[in-house]
């Protein structure tokens, strides 16, 4: 792949190569938690959370109020992975 962009996209190439490490770290784990490494699908749910709760209100009376408001979802989210509810988890998914 470095090969056939490094003259298109010399930039991105460098990128690549320089950040090699974190772009390939889902390697690291096996091979049943890289679908759920790979997606976005949590921190969707908790974004679209934030959002319906936020269409709701509207009009907020001050920062605090919005940042209790948007924080409510984030706060329930982590305690759900803290008590078990978890996403990700060191068992092996049924394959």
């Amino acid at each position: 792949m470095v090969e056939v962009y490094a003259i298109t996209y010399p930039m991105v190439v460098d990128k690549l190569g320089h950040y090699a490490d974190f772009l390939l770290a889902c390697f690291a784990f096996p091979d049943g938690h890289r679908d759920r490494l790979r997606t976005t699908n949590a921190l969707g749910r908790l974004n679209r959370e934030i959002a319906r709760r936020s269409d709701v209100v509207h009009i907020f009376p001050n920062v605090p109020a919005r940042l209790r408001l948007v924080a409510a979802p984030a706060v329930e989210w982590a305690e759900d992975w803290t008590t078990g509810k978890r996403y990700l988890d060191m068992e092996l998914p049924n394959e």
